[in-house]
């Protein structure tokens, strides 16, 4: 039974990029539990046991973490609504990105190499994007009458290119016409995961130039 519900006013285009500078936000931005988390909640409002079944882990078992990720700022709650007698609530992340430098990280996990931080963040955030194509291909909703596209392409850049393609993917996401962008009456929208990345390959024989 429902008893009662507080929302508090939701504004998605408010949720832009954080730079974070406290050390154990940073320290909590490394953790791979805690990226995986981040990751389940996103933008969009939703309880920990949503999350809980998304990372199919037992709601027990991220309270501590969320409870340290909503102190640290980085989790919000917007809702609450009391269950027969027990408070339900809706969290969203408190930006779309969060950056930090390589210092930081360094002084916030000052006992671990700073290369190996960065790897296990890197593959915590693919692994998550990685589970979530697998859940959308198992439910086919890669189809025509829900279009999704994946295209990958190889191809050498400088860094200054690198620079430009991601600022413009960072303008193009934060763009009002990104944000503002409203159904017609009537028609059916849907949740999609927009997955950015563009990386250095480790170089093989194949790549070298002959002599």
């Amino acid at each position: 039974m429902e008893d009662k519900t507080n929302e508090q006013s939701l504004d998605l285009s408010q949720l832009q990029e954080m730079n974070v500078t406290d050390l154990e936000a940073v320290r909590a931005l490394t953790d791979q539990t805690k990226m995986k988390i981040l990751e389940a909640f996103g933008p969009e409002p939703r309880t920990v046991k949503q999350v809980a079944a998304t990372l199919k882990m037992v709601p027990n078992n991220l309270y501590y973490h969320i409870n340290q990720l909503e102190n640290l700022n980085l989790i919000k709650v917007v809702s609450t609504r009391v269950v027969s007698g027990i408070i339900e609530k809706q969290y969203i992340t408190t930006a779309r990105t969060f950056t930090f430098s390589r210092t930081l990280i360094a002084q916030s996990n000052p006992d671990q190499d700073i290369n190996e931080i960065m790897d296990n963040r890197v593959l915590s955030i693919m692994e998550a994007t990685s589970n979530e194509v697998k859940e959308s291909v198992k439910a086919r909703l890669f189809s025509p009458d829900l279009k999704a596209n994946i295209t990958t392409v190889r191809h050498e850049f400088t860094q200054a290119q690198v620079n430009l393609i991601t600022d413009k993917f960072q303008e193009l996401i934060n763009s009002p016409e990104f944000e503002n962008c409203q159904p017609s009456a009537g028609e059916a929208t849907h949740i999609y995961r927009v997955a950015f990345s563009i990386f250095p390959l480790a170089e093989d024989e194949t790549d070298q130039e002959p002599e």
